[in-house]
């Protein structure tokens, strides 16, 4: 199907509307909802890694209260959490089928949050990884079966560190670290009761609009240029040893990614969707940190490479004004008559020059309007993480603003230099236009 741009901009326009609404009632949350919201509407599962009473399953209780027709589980899991807590009784059939019975359990509900997921046994979560894969679980008659689970939200106080947990590393899209309450402003209003404690009324979002979403995202293009970033930040990720499978990130592309797109009202994805990767693609603290490292980056640029490169104009500029000034600098203000037999030749040297320092100054300028293009490019870039709605506002360090006003005045005076050359070359193009000048100045003195 195309994209229907009118649902399409209905779907926009309810996004910051249940942001808000969240936010009056989550303090210092307002990234985690927005990952929340798009995890649920996605239907991506999540791992949220945090100390007790941060708020993990609170917004995703929330959320799921602002989805028509949405049902919600929850389950506290330990060492001794069996398998029919998760599933429901077993009940043998006479026909030989196997069913499970439960009022809620995971096999019949859409949002569920597993506290402490990663205490359970192994055959808890062998259960469990086949739940995340497809939504389907195979029962003891060999019946594969499916549920209508969307999304799970594993939570844990800690970074996960054993082996065994590696295979949900690929499971879980999207993965987030709550903190406490940071700034003295908010945690005052946390203990003022400063905030509501009902639930969201209104309805923003229904079922049936999630599985139209999950269609209409098929629609959404994703620029070359933008397959290539996500390339090279992949592989630049790999080089740094994240352990994060092709496979998951394949599912962020096309997955996660383009409903990004479709639900922020494009018809393609751009660069501040791409800005995902910081919430899916790493597993533990380590890893979380290359990863930010990487994509701001890649996205934004290098301080250090760029810093190096302003320096690097800098020095090549006085090279070729030094340069410049032993050989020709005395014919510059045309007061110096070329005398001697050889007088082409010794103005062939000085256009020779001349020309040799034009160009050097000509690359040293490209280079800062690289530079300042650059700088101009990090805050387009930050205009779009503006509009996006699940992605932070934030902003470039790549170029700081003693960068930006070296760059802009050694562009002025190279830029000068280039012009008093172009001028004095046009002056002077042949030998005799030059020593026409030298007399012209003599009278003048005279």
């Amino acid at each position: 199907m195309s994209i229907d741009k009118q649902i399409q901009k209905e779907f926009y326009e309810k996004i910051p509307l249940l942001v808000e609404e969240l936010n009056k009632r989550l303090i210092e949350r307002d990234e985690l909802s927005r990952l929340v919201v798009l995890a649920m509407l996605s239907k991506n599962h999540m791992f949220l890694i945090g100390e007790r009473g941060v708020g993990k399953s609170k917004t995703v209780e929330l959320v799921n209260g602002a989805i028509k027709d949405s049902t919600f589980w929850q389950l506290q899991i330990n060492k001794d959490t069996k398998i029919k807590e998760l599933y429901g009784k077993k009940r043998s059939m006479d026909d030989g089928t196997v069913s499970y019975e439960a009022k809620r359990s995971l096999l019949n509900t859409h949002y569920g949050v597993l506290d402490e997921m990663y205490k359970g046994r192994g055959n808890l979560l062998n259960g469990l990884l086949e739940l995340l894969v497809d939504a389907s679980y195979t029962s003891g008659d060999g019946i594969k079966r499916k549920t209508p689970l969307l999304a799970v939200f594993g939570t844990s106080n800690e970074y996960p560190t054993e082996t065994r947990m590696l295979p949900f590393n690929d499971r879980f899209t999207v993965w987030y670290e709550v903190k406490r309450i940071q700034e003295p402003k908010n945690r005052i209003k946390f203990y003022a009761g400063d905030y509501l404690t009902t639930p969201i009324e209104n309805q923003y979002f229904s079922i049936e609009d999630i599985e139209y979403i999950s269609v209409a995202k098929e629609n959404i293009s994703i620029p070359m240029d933008i397959i290539e970033l996500f390339d090279s930040i992949t592989t630049a990720l790999i080089t740094q040893k994240v352990k994060t499978s092709d496979r998951k990130y394949g599912r962020v592309l096309h997955g996660m990614i383009r409903v990004s797109a479709y639900l922020n009202n494009r018809e393609c994805v751009d660069i501040s969707d791409i800005f995902l990767l910081l919430h899916t693609a790493w597993h533990d603290d380590v890893e979380k940190d290359k990863v930010k490292r990487v994509v701001f980056e890649k996205i934004f640029g290098n301080a250090e490479e760029i810093d190096s490169r302003i320096v690097t104009c800098k020095q090549n500029m006085e090279e070729t004004d030094s340069f410049k000034n032993k050989h020709i600098y005395k014919y510059l203000n045309n007061t110096i008559e070329i005398d001697g037999i050889n007088k082409q030749e010794m103005y062939d040297r000085i256009i020779g020059v001349a020309d040799k320092a034009y160009r050097e100054y000509q690359d040293i300028l490209n280079e800062l309007i690289s530079l300042d293009k650059k700088w101009h490019e990090n805050k387009e870039i930050e205009a779009l993480l503006q509009r996006n709605h699940f992605i932070s506002n934030y902003t470039q360090n790549a170029i700081t603003p003693a960068m930006l006003e070296m760059i802009q005045e050694l562009s002025q005076t190279v830029e000068k230099k280039i012009i008093d050359l172009h001028t004095w070359y046009s002056n002077n193009q042949t030998l005799f236009d030059y020593q026409g000048n030298v007399q012209k100045n003599k009278g003048r003195v005279a």
